[in-house]
């Protein structure tokens, strides 16, 4: 089953889709570095985005 994370940023509307929730998070990586800069990606605000991921 993929997964999706919705951006969890207020204001931001960017999904992330994968087939893990490891594909997600590596996607996740990327989406940080170039739309949110100021986000420092450590290991709370990588479980808060864990938590966020669903099935579709």
């Amino acid at each position: 089953m993929a997964k999706r994370l919705e951006c969890i940023i207020p204001g931001c509307d960017a999904a992330i889709d994968g087939l893990t929730e490891e594909q997600v998070l590596a996607q996740v990586e990327t989406h940080v570095t170039r739309d949110h800069p100021d986000l420092e990606l450590d290991a709370q605000a990588t479980e808060s985005m864990r938590a966020n991921i669903q099935d579709i």
